[in-house]
């Protein structure tokens, strides 16, 4: 049995490959990071997962004068978490100053993590969906509920062709293919920038630095 499948398994490979389904830079990859939405994962206190105490209000206001519920406040907002804010690059934006904003004591940090690519076709009509997880590099096809393509690892674990939902795929692709050569010509054209002023910069420190 396990020979048989394995015969099955190659045999479905070529196909798929032929078919050009297989990897991240084939159709079903194309589709989905020009189509679909990033899986993101949201992060507490670093990498790893952190959660703290609660922070118990009721306690700290139960038997507090004025004087102490006005400190007690100011210390429970010093230990409330913060999120850190990316910039597009993905660097951290310095906190607001000022005597409003004082910098928490506990800063709690939370962060975000690009783990993956999302399509949902029910907004296109199309019950389907592909999914891509950086992790293992995961590529699934779910057609109507059912999981019909699964790729791991650039290894087929499942393939059940079908005009049903191959003919979406290639619908779907001839609208991604346009949009990825699209992205893939402005990322040359800023690679080109870029190089060309690192080379402007370049040769105005050489022209200062020896006078010329």
């Amino acid at each position: 049995m396990r020979e048989l499948e394995r015969r099955i398994q190659e045999k479905r490979s070529i196909e798929a490959t032929k078919k050009k389904l297989m990897g991240f830079n084939g159709k079903l990859g194309c589709i989905v990071r020009n189509l679909g939405q990033p899986l993101i994962t949201h992060s507490q206190g670093g990498g790893l997962h952190d959660v703290g105490p609660t922070f118990g209000y009721e306690e700290a206001y139960e038997n507090d004068t004025p004087l102490e519920h006005l400190r007690t406040t100011h210390e429970l907002k010093r230990r409330l978490p913060t999120m850190e804010v990316l910039d597009e690059l993905g660097n951290p934006i310095p906190d607001v100053e000022g005597k409003e904003w004082d910098d928490p004591n506990d800063r709690t940090y939370f962060g975000t993590d690009h783990i993956g690519w999302h399509f949902d076709g029910l907004s296109r009509g199309m019950h389907l969906e592909i999914k891509f997880e950086d992790l293992n590099k995961l590529l699934t096809v779910t057609f109507k509920g059912h999981e019909v393509y699964r790729e791991e690892a650039g290894e087929l674990y499942a393939y059940a062709p079908s005009p049903m939902w191959e003919d979406l795929i290639d619908r779907l692709y001839k609208i991604a293919q346009p949009m990825e050569m699209d992205k893939k010509m402005e990322s040359r054209k800023e690679d080109i920038a870029e190089a060309k002023k690192m080379k402007e910069g370049w040769w105005e420190e050489t022209r200062k630095k020896w006078g010329l």
